[in-house]
């Protein structure tokens, strides 16, 4: 299955993904595909908060990785779709 991000021919947002993982830790991996990463951040954004200061700068973390999952997919499909067909068998 497509990505949530890439569904209806659209490109993934880095600021979509990024606003999704401030509310919900995880939820802008999810949104670019990224089940396992999204689970993995939710619980130790979740674990970081019962000490506060960890759990604000994993939180951070969080929220910039998420957008750059969204770089890093759209890099994949305009590279996918650059390359000549034969390379793709």
């Amino acid at each position: 299955h497509a990505p949530l991000a890439l569904r209806g021919g659209r490109v993934a947002s880095p600021a979509l993904a990024a606003i999704l993982s401030m509310f919900i830790p995880g939820a802008g991996q999810l949104y670019t595909g990224r089940l396992l990463a999204g689970v993995l951040w939710f619980l130790a954004v979740t674990a970081g908060y019962a000490l506060i200061i960890p759990g604000l700068i994993l939180h951070v973390f969080n929220i910039v990785s998420a957008a750059s999952s969204a770089h890093r997919l759209n890099s994949t499909i305009a590279r996918f779709q650059l390359e000549p067909a034969e390379l793709r068998r």
